[in-house]
């Protein structure tokens, strides 16, 4: 057994022994290595489905395996200030000292509408809880799902959750149809800048102020519904949250167009420490990524028609199935 594992197991006695509040377990867990992650589902009885859950995220999508659904509406999006026109997103941009997070504040008693989407694969309206952002030590790594076995250079997600059901993000996340976690991918091309709003939460002007673990600064211009690509395509597939607790209540929504990120913004969120500023070891985030998880007989959808060469009179044409429940009495 490594030097490190050893010291990670240790660890993880000493605070299981205490009994120390479930609050304080984030400090534990860590991307530090793939068989530190093996051990998040033994932190804490609530984190149990991050070591045993039986469809877990991310996954590698396989694009010839994935399952055509003509049936898939576009994804609608919901966002309007007290005088109904769209607003900039206000909020909190903090380094957790796992990810630089985002996350939105809504004037709900001015009339501002939380931002929200619905359709598509989702049955209700969810309402936007965080922005996260996630990437690798190298070019050759930084998404958490993977296409085809690739990875792009990040990869964003934005977590909702269901407000028509549930009456808060705790709730929600561990019940049914709790969330949806829309992705996109971040590409880096050289000599490309980067996606202008996707600049308001990488520029060095911005990052500078959360260089380290606990360090905030508010943003008050994001143009939310501006940070998403041009394009109506997207991949689905139900799974897990990617961090602890791992509850497996997620609709995923993958985006098939990715946006830009510079290679010099790439290398600002690198510097992004894991510490405090008063520690003295300090080390850089550098890579937060889960290793993949196998799909299983878990069904991965899309609406790209073009992959497979249908047009709309090929769907037009199709046969219609419907089903009727015996009811026993």
């Amino acid at each position: 057994m490594d030097v490190f594992l050893e010291l990670f197991i240790f660890t993880f006695i000493i605070l299981k022994c205490k009994g120390i509040d479930p609050d304080s377990w984030d400090d534990a867990w860590s991307y530090d290595d793939t068989k530190a992650q093996q051990y998040w589902g033994a932190f804490y009885d609530d984190w149990a489905t991050c070591g045993d859950g039986k469809v877990q995220s991310p996954v590698n999508l396989a694009t010839r395996k994935l399952l055509y659904d003509p049936n898939l509406p576009n994804i609608l999006l919901h966002h309007s200030g007290a005088d109904q026109e769209p607003y900039h997103i206000k909020g909190n941009y903090t380094n957790t000292g796992k990810a630089p997070v985002f996350r939105p504040f809504f004037n709900e008693s001015a009339g501002e509408e939380p931002f929200r989407i619905s359709n598509g694969p989702l049955h209700y309206k969810y309402r936007l809880h965080e922005i996260r952002i996630h990437f690798g030590r190298t070019p050759e790594e930084g998404s958490e799902h993977l296409i085809d076995g690739q990875s792009f250079q990040g990869e964003l997600h934005m977590t909702f959750w269901n407000d028509q059901l549930y009456s808060n993000f705790e709730k929600a996340q561990k019940s049914p149809k709790g969330l949806a976690i829309m992705s996109i991918f971040l590409q880096m091309i050289l000599n490309e800048t980067s996606h202008p709003e996707l600049t308001k939460l990488t520029h060095s002007s911005v990052l500078q102020h959360i260089i380290y673990k606990g360090s905030s600064v508010q943003i008050s211009n994001l143009k939310i519904l501006e940070l998403f690509p041009d394009t109506f395509e997207y991949v689905t597939y139900e799974g897990s949250m990617t961090i602890p607790p791992c509850y497996e209540t997620v609709t995923w929504i993958i985006l098939n167009r990715p946006i830009h990120i510079s290679q010099f913004q790439l290398d600002n969120l690198r510097e992004l420490l894991r510490n405090k500023v008063d520690d003295k070891a300090q080390r850089t985030i550098a890579r937060n990524l889960r290793p993949i998880f196998p799909k299983g007989s878990r069904a991965i959808r899309t609406n790209i028609a073009h992959v497979y060469g249908l047009d709309e009179k090929c769907y037009q044409n199709r046969v219609e199935h419907t089903y009727r429940a015996t009811i026993m009495t």
